[in-house]
């Protein structure tokens, strides 16, 4: 896990960022510079900014209190560090009459806090003195709605003791048109132009049929927003190019659309790392209710769950929700993957372990839900033995997924598809997501792991997401699904790829019939001492 961490700081430290934006560069290829610069001032009008925050180091009675002078408190912003202890943090956020020239009058604001200590980090949010949210990995929560100008509400913010030094990471304060407005009343969403456009870069040279001539569609499309419309707060005149553009994107929707993206929820779940035992179990009850209450909420949302010890844990000690999942799995929206006892390394426990990992694993789904897995899983394993396509098919898994060699800065594997064979001749279907920790079903960031995808594998039509907070558990969340139902729906018509709740085994199943994102017969990746382009599926 620190690896993980350390990986990632060093990608952002090494990153230059494209015109200033905050969206990576990575998600922005394929624009010009006046077009990248153009879609940053989009960017700029969907949140406010963090701003100053009075900070407290240690706990105190009442700190959300709105007559508390916190006058004398130090003035901190985001990225700043703090102690073990708990803290406080507290700021009057006003609405103001514009954002950079956009009227946000009538819009909703919503407001997430974000920290970390070596993971999430327990926190209570309170409004006005009144406490509105308690947990850790927080949903953004409604702070006005409808926004008007000058309205003023105290945020305090109480971070818990943790057991590393915390880091105030960022507050996201963003805006979004009212979702309530319909007709004339309705207006368009800057963000939505500036994600179809971003989107539509990326896929387009990227589809099995190359579109690069339509790229100029999009610079197009660009071009028509009246960004000088925000400087004069011609808000009238702002709506009416986005719209515009709006219609000029709309014309590459049916190139766009053979892009296929299967969203298959799922939370990876660390049994032991930072925590003890108990929290392990409770982790994994939390996980589980909260996709089971999502599954009421949202008809189409599926759920993938490795590891039978988890399974264990419910069916001994939660029996009613055990229940609960057994249903689901019949209705095949939740989906039992990995078909081991739990997600191990699979570099130094020997053969016999990782047999027995899957025989008492399978049985006991079989046993509690009457199916088995087809798909081993193991996104955070930090090596591969040589054997394991063998020991996989002979425990009745045809396919595998992990995810730790994307991260390898040495030996990166030249497929994101493909066959691993071991060297008896087993092979397994084998996939590499670019994570398996997404916060966001954002098709900016979507059409960036497609486009890199296709760059391995040419000819990739269809591509697997997994989504949801892990290592702690957590999942997907209500504004993870509310941003997929939106995508999903606007793939019907806007300049983004078919998006669509899948499974894993799903996924499989439909490239394994088309042979266009495989590598070609004689290019399978044998578990073996192989020179490059072919080297040991191991990671770095």
């Amino acid at each position: 896990m620190r690896l993980r961490q350390l990986s990632l700081a060093l990608l952002l430290s090494c990153t230059t960022l494209l015109a200033q934006s905050f969206t990576p560069v990575r998600e922005q290829k394929n624009l010009s510079p006046a077009a990248a610069a153009k879609l940053h001032t989009l960017e700029t009008l969907n949140s406010l900014p963090a701003g100053d925050w009075r900070f407290h180091v240690g706990d105190i009675p009442h700190g959300e209190s709105t007559s508390l002078d916190d006058s004398s408190w130090t003035l901190v912003q985001p990225k700043s560090k703090a102690p073990h202890e708990a803290v406080w943090y507290r700021r009057e956020i006003e609405v103001p009459r514009t954002l950079n020239g956009y009227d946000i009058t009538g819009t909703r604001i919503s407001f997430q806090f974000r920290s970390n200590a070596n993971g999430a980090v327990p926190e209570i949010i309170y409004f006005n003195g009144k406490r509105v949210a308690l947990g850790e990995d927080l949903e953004p929560i409604v702070l006005f709605d409808p926004a008007k100008p000058g309205d003023k509400i105290l945020v305090a913010v109480k971070l818990l003791q943790t057991v590393d030094d915390k880091t105030f990471s960022d507050v996201r304060l963003t805006i979004e048109p009212n979702p309530n407005a319909t007709g004339a009343t309705a207006r368009p969403s800057p963000d939505d132009i500036r994600i179809q456009c971003i989107a539509a870069a990326n896929l387009l040279p990227a589809l099995p049929t190359p579109r690069k001539d339509l790229l100029p569609k999009v610079e197009e499309a660009v071009a028509a927003i009246d960004t000088d419309a925000l400087a004069s707060a011609d808000q009238v005149a702002f709506d009416k190019s986005l719209r515009h553009a709006q219609e000029i994107l709309a014309t590459l929707h049916p190139v766009l659309s053979e892009a296929k993206i299967d969203l298959a929820g799922n939370s990876h779940i660390d049994a032991a790392w930072l925590w003890p035992r108990s929290e392990t179990i409770d982790v994994v009850k939390r996980t589980f209710t909260t996709a089971l209450q999502l599954m009421n909420e949202y008809p189409d949302y599926t759920f993938s769950q490795s590891a039978a010890q988890y399974t264990e844990w419910m069916a001994e000690k939660y029996p009613a929700l055990n229940e609960q999942i057994k249903q689901r799995v019949k209705e095949g929206r939740w989906e039992i993957v990995g078909g081991m006892w739990v997600e191990p390394d699979l570099n130094l426990p020997d053969g016999e372990s990782q047999v027995r990992q899957l025989l008492l694993g399978q049985r006991l789904f079989k046993k509690e839900y009457d199916v088995t897995a087809r798909i081993g899983w193991n996104p955070d394993s930090f090596g591969y033995n040589w054997q394991t396509p063998q020991i996989y098919k002979r425990s009745g898994l045809d396919y595998f997924v992990t995810q730790k060699m994307h991260w390898n800065d040495t030996n990166q594997l030249p497929f994101r598809l493909f066959w691993w064979e071991s060297p008896d001749g087993s092979k397994v279907l084998t996939y590499f997501p670019t994570d398996y920790v997404h916060d966001n079903v954002n098709p900016t960031r979507i059409s960036g792991d497609f486009a890199e995808s296709a760059d391995r594998n040419p000819g990739t039509t269809e591509m697997l997401d997994l989504y949801g907070i892990g290592d702690h558990g957590g999942g997907p969340t209500r504004a993870m699904l509310d941003q997929a139902d939106h995508w999903i729906a606007a793939g019907k018509h806007d300049a983004v790829p078919t998006m669509r709740y899948h499974t894993a085994q799903s996924y499989f199943t439909n490239v394994e019939k088309t042979s266009t994102p495989l590598p070609p017969p004689g290019t399978t990746t044998r578990s073996r001492r192989a020179t490059p382009p072919h080297p040991p599926p191991t990671a770095h």
